[in-house]
């Protein structure tokens, strides 16, 4: 899987958990109350995606969620991002982009994708300039980290 090498590359030591469905996901959430970052496919077999983002956000405040998906059209982009999520990465995005995306994220930062803003350019937060900053959040880069679902 693409994204256990993105995370490998962040933070060698990471402990990632994967899960094909919500149902599965919710469960090791449930026995890992620990974990430092929850990478959200809103395309899931069995639930609304953006529904168990809210969920997930009420439930575990203190998770990192970042939405992962194909559909990364400015409505569910904004909608994402009002619901919780610190980034939104498209499966399609060059893996230099999910790297920078994360960092981002576990810097203080919110990715966001360039052709989801029709807004002007925020400041640079990275050498990548496919990042930019939306609100400071508060998240360790030496954490250990989980990601679910896969």
């Amino acid at each position: 899987m693409l994204w256990r090498g993105v995370i490998r590359e962040l933070a060698d030591d990471a402990t990632v958990l994967e899960a094909p469905d919500c149902r599965q996901a919710m469960r090791l959430i449930e026995a890992h109350p620990d974990l430092h970052l929850i990478l959200l496919d809103l395309n899931l077999p069995d639930g609304d995606g953006l529904a168990v983002l809210a969920d997930l956000r009420k439930r575990y405040a203190t998770i990192s969620l970042v939405v992962l998906s194909g559909s990364h059209d400015r409505e569910t982009v904004v909608r994402a991002l009002d619901l919780g999520a610190l980034g939104f990465i498209p499966k399609s995005a060059p893996r230099e982009v999910m790297v920078n995306a994360l960092r981002l994220v576990f810097g203080g930062g919110v990715y966001i994708p360039p052709q989801a803003s029709s807004a002007p350019r925020q400041r640079s937060c990275s050498p990548s300039r496919d990042v930019r900053c939306r609100r400071p959040i508060s998240a360790s880069p030496s954490a250990r980290w989980k990601c679910l679902p896969s």
